[in-house]
């Protein structure tokens, strides 16, 4: 499938590896190149990479002219002996102070997912956050419109309003208007999860949601 126009301007895997002459990480009996962990990171190009070898993963650390902040990416191995990719922050600048406008951040985690299936990792885990000291955060409610799901945290579901009881997905509250609305006005931030299975309900959700936004990359 062809890439529309933003994906094909910034997302060609044309990156500053930063090496120094190492090609690969090996950990736990796995063994990934620095540009397949480049790609899970789902960064455009012009990213700078730091890897960071450690006894159960590789810490991933990006910089990009696009990013607030250096963003940070770990792959692991889980308890089943499956790799897992974990999202610690991702905060792009808005267009009026440099950043590359609307569209970016839904394109990077959809090179994440893709990375991700091409190597047969089955998660994807973040901390959808929702506030941190002098800075209000938009993960919490922005996360589960790409497919990111968790189970309500259990101190959250007695405040359901009674039009809302049956829910106990985050999923399930962004099925209706009314759900959405609870759920952002909580401000309430939680780990999610991403099944990266191309058959899993969340990587239909995300394939609907770039289909209506002509998102192909």
């Amino acid at each position: 499938m062809q890439k529309d126009h933003l994906s094909a301007q910034h997302f060609n895997d044309s990156f500053n590896l930063g090496l120094q002459g190492i090609e690969s990480f090996s950990f736990a009996g796995k063994k990934l190149t620095a540009l397949q962990l480049a790609r899970l990171s789902g960064a455009p190009d012009g990213a700078k990479f730091t890897f960071t070898n450690q006894v159960s993963g590789v810490m991933i650390e990006v910089v990009h002219p696009f990013y607030e902040h250096p963003s940070a990416r770990r792959v692991s191995i889980d308890a089943e002996g499956y790799l897992r990719l974990w999202n610690f922050n991702l905060h792009i600048l808005p267009q009026s102070a440099g950043g590359p406008g609307p569209g970016m951040g839904t394109r990077i985690f959809a090179r994440q997912v893709k990375a991700a299936r091409e190597l047969g990792i089955p998660n994807i885990t973040t901390y959808a956050g929702a506030k941190k000291p002098g800075k209000a955060l938009v993960g919490y409610a922005v996360w589960p419109t790409l497919g990111f799901d968790a189970k309500i945290p259990p101190e959250m579901l007695v405040n359901l309003p009674s039009t809302l009881s049956n829910c106990t997905l985050i999923s399930q509250l962004y099925g209706s208007a009314e759900g959405k609305k609870w759920w952002i006005n909580q401000k309430q931030g939680c780990i999610m999860n991403f099944d990266v299975r191309e058959t899993s309900a969340q990587s239909q959700h995300l394939s609907n949601y770039l289909t209506l936004k002509g998102v192909s990359v």
